[in-house]
């Protein structure tokens, strides 16, 4: 008869030496963060770069009247820091507009110029930066 033995190696679908229980410790030795340690759910912050002279003239015309794009630089960069000093990444409606007061020429127009042009996006926690301009 040629029937082979139970343990023959044309059975085994493995190699000789490893067996199914030392893949799964395998790859569970390869994990980098152990799940005991919760990850940061707020993504990287985008570096600082002014806004361009290009996307200023992509805005339509009623945001471009709002506000000079040597003015929209000088309020992103103050409000690129109020948002980077935020734990969160994020800040609110109320803490964005209220530090927007303080800045000469800014208020809820510019906010909106800003917002078109995609460096701040509007979110459900408030205010986050948005892609680089």
């Amino acid at each position: 008869s040629n029937i082979p033995a139970p343990n023959s190696k044309r059975l085994s679908r493995q190699p000789d030496n490893q067996s199914t229980s030392s893949h799964i410790t395998t790859k569970a030795k390869q994990s980098s963060v152990p799940a005991s340690i919760p990850t940061s759910k707020s993504p990287p912050l985008p570096d600082y770069e002014a806004i361009s002279k290009q996307s200023y003239q992509r805005l339509p015309r009623n945001l471009k009247m709002k506000a000079t794009l040597p003015q929209l630089n000088v309020i992103f960069e103050q409000v690129y820091k109020v948002i980077a000093a935020s734990p969160s990444g994020t800040v609110s409606n109320t803490e964005l507009l209220g530090h927007a007061e303080r800045i000469p020429d800014c208020n809820a127009g510019v906010v909106d110029v800003l917002k078109g042009l995609g460096v701040i996006r509007s979110c459900s926690e408030g205010w986050r930066l948005g892609a680089a301009a």
